[in-house]
């Protein structure tokens, strides 16, 4: 994005998936997860056959959640190497992370509501398989790197990271992506307030955004397409983070940018709709 504001840039397009930054307002951090689960659970109600297979997948969401903070699931997974077999405890928390991890795969996301319905009738055989992506993820990151970008580019902690910490009450699965709460302290130089100005560049641009993505909101993505000043937003329905390479549609449209950036077509994104399996 940043690179976009020099004037003398010659690059003739720029494609960005799932995107927010610093300078376009957002909404607060723990809303972004929820409000991917409740379009998920909204998608499964307005189709008839979701409906009737899981009529109520929040309330079913929230009693597995309340039974396994009673009693959390124990099991033995293999992590591969150089991991092995490991001891596991699943609470209620770590539930809710393992459904938004599934939300937020394109490819997964549609197993979502079976998942929940079968852990709720004490069908717990689905979560070693899922845990061992869920746990290779939170490894695979580096935290302190992402802690330095994040409080380089804020200078400071977000208000939603200090409000969650203050007061977690039902969202405590989220304090470790309040990670903005270090910034206070840590050791990094801020960036030239100027980083953060919106980006105004007229570099056509293509910015694709999933609904259930739990990661960045779409809300950013499209805030981000509307700051600049020829950009050509898609949302798709049902796909979740980094929808990028998700489906034929996905390709077709950006394959479709790179010949006219100017006026891609996008007309297959209305034909991508969440797929449940029942």
């Amino acid at each position: 994005m940043n690179v976009g504001r020099g004037a003398a840039v010659t690059a003739a397009s720029s494609l960005l998936a799932s995107i927010s930054t610093p300078s376009i307002p957002r909404p607060a951090r723990p809303t972004w997860p929820i409000c991917a689960s409740h379009s998920a659970s909204n998608d499964c109600a307005a189709d008839s056959v979701c409906n009737a297979r899981y009529p109520d997948l929040e309330g079913t969401f929230r009693s597995v959640i309340e039974q396994l903070n009673e009693a959390p699931f124990e099991a033995t997974v293999d992590l591969g190497e150089p991991f092995g077999l490991v001891p596991f405890v699943m609470d209620g928390d770590d539930f809710v992370e393992l459904v938004y991890d599934g939300l937020a795969d394109s490819a997964m996301n549609g197993s979502v509501p079976l998942f929940i319905t079968l852990v709720a009738t004490g069908n717990t055989a689905l979560i070693p398989a899922f845990v061992p992506q869920m746990i290779r993820a939170e490894l695979g990151g580096a935290e302190a790197v992402h802690i330095s970008v994040e409080c380089a580019d804020l200078g400071g902690p977000r208000a939603g990271d200090r409000a969650l910490v203050a007061n977690p009450g039902d969202k405590g699965w989220l304090l470790p992506a309040a990670s903005t709460i270090f910034c206070d302290t840590w050791p990094v130089e801020r960036l030239p307030r100027a980083f953060n100005r919106p980006v105004r560049s007229r570099i056509p641009s293509l910015l694709l955004a999933g609904t259930y993505d739990p990661v960045t909101a779409p809300a950013d993505t499209k805030a981000t397409a509307n700051a600049l000043r020829s950009a050509t937003y898609v949302e798709f329905n049902g796909l979740g983070h980094v929808v990028s390479f998700a489906n034929d549609c996905v390709i077709q449209i950006r394959l479709g940018f790179v010949d006219d950036p100017a006026a891609p077509d996008v007309s297959c994104a209305a034909t991508v709709q969440p797929s449940f399996q029942t």
